[in-house]
């Protein structure tokens, strides 16, 4: 389980390429898992899903899952990029935020986001919080990939990955491989793989950003251990 802008489509390429066709391809709005009963066996990439939406499935026997999160402030910033830049215009929802995003100055463009798309995000995140189920974070899989994967497959599916193998999936997926060939911190912002770093919020919260986002979300970042309160 994830929330958009978390890391999903590159996980997702790390599953397939570990254990192919058992992944199970994403579909908008989830129709994978809440339209079509789930197939033992199979494992479902990019479900955006909140506690309480994942406990409505039927899901068949033994039923193993992994919960991950990033910090929603980097979130925030690669929306915004992406609903304005390199998202494909795949839903009638994409195609309204572009029109309001190229309509409203940078600052203007994330506090709408912040407002109306991030509390998605925000509602998947707290209901996770809140069942005390244990998360993952995407920044720990970009500081050390190999060894954080390993961790929750093992851990959390039962399915350990031998140390070497795991190592290559990873490096034939890294941030470089992926963004043709760009190191981390180069921006491409028409890429989906626009940065790859963490903590570039810093680059664009403004007073009024940062004012909105804490009273929002501000409980989201010391429960996930992204700040230790609100005084950042």
């Amino acid at each position: 389980m994830t929330h958009w802008k978390a890391g999903s489509q590159w996980l997702r390429v790390i599953l397939k390429d570990l254990y192919g066709p058992a992944t199970v391809p994403p579909e908008n709005f989830e129709t994978q898992l809440l339209s079509r009963p789930i197939l033992s066996g199979k494992i479902y990439v990019c479900a955006y899903l909140s506690k309480q939406e994942f406990d409505s499935l039927s899901t068949p026997g033994r039923c193993r899952r992994i919960v991950l999160i990033r910090d929603l402030r980097d979130t925030l910033i690669s929306a915004y990029f992406s609903i304005s830049q390199s998202h494909v215009v795949d839903t009638p929802l994409v195609e309204k935020w572009r029109t309001v995003l190229s309509r409203l100055n940078q600052e203007d463009g994330m506090i709408y986001l912040l407002e109306l798309w991030l509390p998605f995000c925000g509602n998947i995140q707290r209901s996770w919080f809140e069942s005390g189920e244990r998360v993952f974070r995407l920044e720990d899989c970009m500081a050390n990939a190999s060894d954080t994967l390993a961790q929750m497959f093992g851990d959390c599916w039962g399915l350990p990955v031998e140390r070497q193998r795991m190592e290559d999936v990873t490096a034939r997926h890294s941030f470089e491989k992926l963004s043709g060939g760009r190191e981390p911190g180069q921006e491409d912002v028409k890429s989906h793989y626009r940065k790859g770093v963490h903590g570039d919020w810093r680059n664009h919260f403004t007073p009024a950003i940062t004012r909105r986002f804490k009273a929002l979300y501000g409980d989201l970042l010391v429960v996930g251990g992204y700040e230790k309160d609100a005084s950042w």
